[in-house]
This record gives structure tokens, sequence and C-alpha cells, in this order.
């Protein structure tokens, strides 16, 4: 049996996982929400930049109120030590995700 993702985004690392077998074929925020837009840590917003957009190691599902908080909310994310973290305005930790590794499968 085939699994087809329900993700049309090509980037996107659940996506790329389920074609290798993972059974992950849907999309969680770190806060448990499930109403996912992609947001590319790396990239330079708007459309993404710097060669990072569409790259499935940099990209991480949100939901839209982690998504605008780290867009135009004045909260700070970031690759830290192959965990996604998340910084308040203070400059608190407030998450701390492990990635994916897209490469191995494994999450």
């Amino acid at each position: 049996m085939r699994r087809i993702p329900a993700c049309p985004v090509k980037f996107c690392p659940t996506r790329l996982r389920s074609f290798k077998g993972d059974k992950a074929d849907f999309h969680v925020c770190w806060c448990g929400g499930l109403n996912i837009e992609h947001h590319d840590i790396v990239g330079g917003g708007m459309g993404g930049g710097g060669g990072h957009h569409k790259n499935p190691e940099t990209i991480i599902c949100l939901c839209h109120d982690c998504h605008e908080a780290v867009t135009t909310g004045g909260y700070k994310d970031a690759i830290e030590d192959g965990h996604y973290v998340v910084r308040n305005r203070e400059g608190q930790r407030i998450a701390r995700v492990p990635m994916w590794n897209i490469l191995e499968g494994s999450a």
C-alpha cells in the first residue's frame, strides 16, 4: 500500500517523510495547534531568501498564531543544536523542539 501525503506543498518536511515510509502525514505546531502554515526558519521573510527558501531542513509547521508571533510579533526563532527554539520578546526560551532529520527519516 502506498501512502499519499495530505500536504500538497512539495518542500514540506512532513510530506517528504511520508514518502520515505514514515507515518507522519499530518502537521502539528509545537503548541499543539493543527491549523498549520509552513515557516522557513532561515528565510529572509515574505517568500524566503538567501537560497534557503523551500529547503525542508529549515521548514517547520506552525499554527497561525505562532507563525505570526515569530514573523511580526517580536518573538525570535532559530535552529540551535538540532532543535527549533522560540524566544519571547524578553529573550526567554518558550519552546525547544527537536528538528526532524529528513535525510535519516527519524523524528
